[in-house]
């Protein structure tokens, strides 16, 4: 299929760590930051080096590679002697956020640097320097640094927006598929809002209890007989929420490596629970056959995901989609003539002639038992229609069976217009296949706006 260059712009992650500098602004003014670092000032230098030769030591660090060593090694001086030493102002955290964005990209452990930045602590307290706003300020500083790594959680909110571009039918067996689906989307939600109030040290979030919040809500409404997955999930549901009410209740205390190791936690608790979100929709879809055995076509029960899919991509990248419904004429009489068996057959080379003469990008449903729905994307109604006559004569021509059977199919087409409502131009298509019918059968009739 014929894919747009147009890529569908999502909801953006803010990557600048901009609130959670504005936090520490609002605590420690400039004038009072700057006092304090120039009274440590000196000492702050000796302690860089004594710091960076230990570092060099550590068996964290020698595990690196030479690349990663030099990287890690660049931004601890930047960091020690031109960020620490200066007030956060707008362009120190565009610095920080850059120089940081590289450790990320290199690969360099995260867990690594949250025990660089505790040993920092460590050694900086023992040489009685760790004054409240120093601390203050190499706390958000350690949040700002990680907050790549955490940018691809707060991206997956947007991604498994983009792929669920439609809903499965409403009353039908994709009724659970649905469900499971909105689960995954909301509870990616809850995290991810958790996460970036986390980053950004905001304490004031509001979080319902765990049998309140709208996630337990919809898995109230999955009934899944003998699914151990689903009583897993609950439970595993709960212990999240249980995270967040001790975060809740121990921010103020909480350095950030404790703030971090916790997002860790939540995130190895996520990823378990979509793990086995997937596994039962796995398990689910492959309960419900999405392709006709005998003609090997798609079935009418995936048709109304396909078509909307299909619909919202040609409305959003403007491309024509056009619609035939093909019957074969007087199958009924092939039937009672010649059996099933037979007719079975020729539904099979039926099914097998239309899928030759169309593309890979191209939809086969068999719909009913001899009617067969065809999906042609980027395909206007003139060229549906020389698409339909060549299935047409194509089959016109055919022997069928042994017997050597002559079969004919009639076809309504029509191009979709109604993105809104797009089952009325299915009715327009079935209202010409009707037309063809009445008109003496083995043609195609097209729908046009005067008919």
């Amino acid at each position: 299929m014929v894919k747009s260059p147009h890529k569908k712009r999502g909801k953006k992650v803010n990557k600048m760590p901009v609130k959670l500098y504005e936090s520490f602004k609002s605590k420690v003014k400039e004038e009072e930051y700057i006092q304090n670092i120039e009274s440590l000032k000196k000492e702050l230098e000796n302690l860089s080096e004594e710091f960076l030769q230990k570092v060099k030591q550590e068996e964290n660090f020698l595990i690196l590679n030479d690349k990663q060593k030099s990287i890690l090694e660049k931004f601890l001086n930047f960091y020690l002697k031109s960020i620490l030493t200066t007030y956060p102002t707008d362009v120190n955290i565009r610095k920080i956020y850059r120089a940081s964005r590289k450790l990320d990209i290199e690969g360099i452990p995260d867990l690594l640097i949250v025990d660089l930045y505790n040993r920092m602590k460590s050694l900086f307290e023992k040489r009685n320097i760790l004054t409240e706003i120093l601390q203050l300020r190499i706390d958000v500083d350690l949040l700002a640094i990680l907050r790549h790594y955490t940018l691809l959680s707060l991206d997956l909110e947007r991604k498994i927006s983009d792929l669920a571009e439609f809903s499965y039918p409403k009353n039908s067996d994709f009724k659970i598929l649905d469900e499971l689906q909105k689960a995954k989307k909301e509870y990616i939600r809850i995290k991810n809002r958790v996460i970036k109030a986390i980053m950004n040290g905001n304490k004031n979030i509001e979080v319902k209890t765990a049998d309140q919040c709208k996630f337990a809500l919809i898995l109230s409404n999955i009934q899944i007989i003998g699914s151990k997955n689903l009583s897993e999930i609950r439970k595993m549901h709960t212990n999240f929420h249980s995270f967040i009410d001790f975060f809740l209740k121990n921010i103020d205390g909480m350095s950030s490596s404790k703030k971090y190791l916790l997002i860790k936690e939540l995130e190895s608790l996520s990823l378990r629970i979509l793990y086995l979100l997937n596994e039962i929709q796995i398990e689910l879809t492959s309960r419900y056959s999405f392709l006709d055995r005998l003609t090997e076509s798609y079935n009418k029960n995936i048709f109304p995901i396909i078509f909307q899919r299909e619909v919202k991509r040609a409305e959003r990248y403007n491309f024509s989609i056009s619609i035939l419904i093909i019957d074969i004429d007087d199958f009924k009489d092939v039937n009672d003539n010649y059996g099933h068996l037979i007719g079975d057959e020729i539904l099979k080379e039926i099914s097998r002639i239309i899928r030759k003469n169309t593309r890979e990008s191209d939809y086969l449903f068999r719909f009913g038992g001899e009617e067969f729905i065809l999906l042609l994307p980027h395909t206007p109604l003139e060229n549906a229609m020389k698409v339909g006559e060549k299935i047409r004569q194509k089959i016109e021509k055919h022997s069928f069976t042994e017997k050597n059977l002559n079969i004919t199919i009639s076809c309504g087409i029509t191009e979709v217009k109604n993105f809104q409502n797009p089952y009325l131009n299915l009715e327009d298509a079935d209202k010409m296949l009707y037309i063809s019918k009445r008109s003496g059968k083995n043609r195609c009739t097209i729908y046009r706006e005067s008919v």
